[in-house]
């Protein structure tokens, strides 16, 4: 990796890294790696600690309340809990696909059809 895209992580990283860390217990895979990322990025460890616990408590919290909650009926609500998370799965697939397009060609979309810039902080015309 070099110096840019770890500068460019780590920005990133600072600005959203505690909502990452936060939720990356229910990601399988994200949840493995925001510990390095944390490190890389020079995160306090009480910051990390406090994102990682927390999060770690609300996500077994929310398995052992579905499991207390469902019971030997877990098998039944099973086929409509994939099928939904699937469907939601694919809407978020597809909103991350847009906003991304969003970001990357609004400018030069903008400049195009308008021939300023409206959504920067700074107008810029033509």
């Amino acid at each position: 990796m070099g110096t840019d895209k770890l500068h460019k992580v780590s920005r990133w990283f600072q600005k959203y890294g505690n909502k990452v860390i936060f939720i990356a217990f229910f990601i399988p895979g994200v949840r493995h790696i925001t510990g390095y990322f944390s490190g890389v990025t020079r995160i306090s460890f009480r910051k990390y600690a406090l994102f990682a616990y927390s999060g770690a408590f609300f996500w077994t919290t929310t398995f052992i309340s579905f499991g207390k909650v469902l019971g030997p009926k877990w098998e039944l609500y099973h086929h409509k809990f994939n099928r939904y998370m699937l469907i939601a799965g694919f809407i978020a697939a597809g909103a991350i696909i847009i906003f991304y397009l969003y970001r990357k060609y609004k400018e030069p979309l903008t400049k195009q059809a308008f021939g300023f810039c409206l959504w920067e902080k700074i107008v810029c015309w033509n």
